[in-house]
């Protein structure tokens, strides 16, 4: 099955982490979400997919800004992520609709896209010219694909400090370059490469930098995220002393300390790159 170990991975780890962490992801990814919405040219009456939907957040601002008239489907592996996308929904008022499956290989029944969205969704795919084809053959013609990525983590203070903390204790794995992953994107040209050869057209990457502020803007907040989500809390998880594990976290606390005394108004903030990319469906 392609994808097995994202599937596994999304539905048995890091899925009810996500959950227990929503509230905490919603508010550090809220300045994400806004540039994507903004990139995408959303109108009312527009049918769009959004691409590892996760908990709902960028699912449900899409239904809002496709609204009157539109419609939105939210994908994801993770059934348990979709399960509370489907409760955020309904508390909200909106009425996406959501579904479990991979992009990579899901089928659409003949339903066509206006738009395709996803935040920080379309990097973990074993084959992603396949599964850029596919939701190219999912797409209206003239219809757009629009999408968040990270940009390498040297250009990621918010997981390169953590991670630069970490190596004192711990090996860091150096995965292999467009392994799937959180960076797997990174490179622009391999992005390009692998947009035009999934069939889009006008290709457009464009760099959007800004600042990661965890939660609240605290130093618990930070900590609290990092042991949950992202590449660091996988490798805190596996370590098997108590002893070195407390001594990792005393010293990420004193690094973010650091930080947050030169960071206006005492708030914690760490710099963030992501592209944005986007790309036309030929006619």
């Amino acid at each position: 099955m392609p994808n097995e170990e994202q599937f596994e991975y999304w539905n048995e780890k890091a899925g009810p982490k996500w959950v227990d962490a929503q509230a905490m992801l919603d508010a550090t990814l809220n300045a994400f979400t806004a540039g994507l919405m903004d990139g995408a040219c959303l109108a009312p009456g527009q049918s769009v997919l959004d691409v590892g939907c996760g908990t709902g957040q960028t699912t449900v601002e899409v239904f809002r800004r496709v609204s009157p008239g539109g419609s939105v489907l939210g994908l994801d592996l993770s059934a348990v992520m979709l399960e509370a996308a489907a409760a955020r929904a309904a508390r909200e008022g909106t009425s996406p609709t959501f579904r479990q499956a991979d992009a990579q290989v899901a089928t659409f029944d003949g339903d066509r896209f206006d738009r395709i969205v996803s935040r920080l969704g379309v990097m973990f795919f074993d084959d992603p010219v396949a599964a850029f084809a596919n939701l190219r053959a999912a797409t209206r013609p003239g219809g757009a694909l629009t999408f968040l990525c990270w940009q390498s983590p040297l250009e990621n203070p918010w997981i390169a400090l953590p991670m630069s903390i970490a190596s004192r204790f711990i090996e860091i794995p150096r995965p292999e370059a467009g392994a799937p992953g959180p960076f797997a994107f990174a490179d622009p040209d391999r992005v390009r490469g692998i947009l035009e050869r999934a069939g889009w057209a006008e290709v457009s990457i464009e760099p959007r930098v800004g600042s990661m502020i965890f939660a609240d803007g605290s130093i618990d907040g930070a900590l609290l995220f990092l042991q949950k989500i992202g590449p660091l809390s996988r490798l805190v998880a596996e370590i098997e002393s108590d002893k070195v594990r407390e001594e990792l976290l005393q010293a990420l606390r004193s690094g973010l300390e650091q930080v947050a005394r030169e960071a206006p108004e005492g708030k914690l903030a760490l710099g963030a790159a992501t592209w944005l990319v986007s790309a036309s469906c030929p006619g």
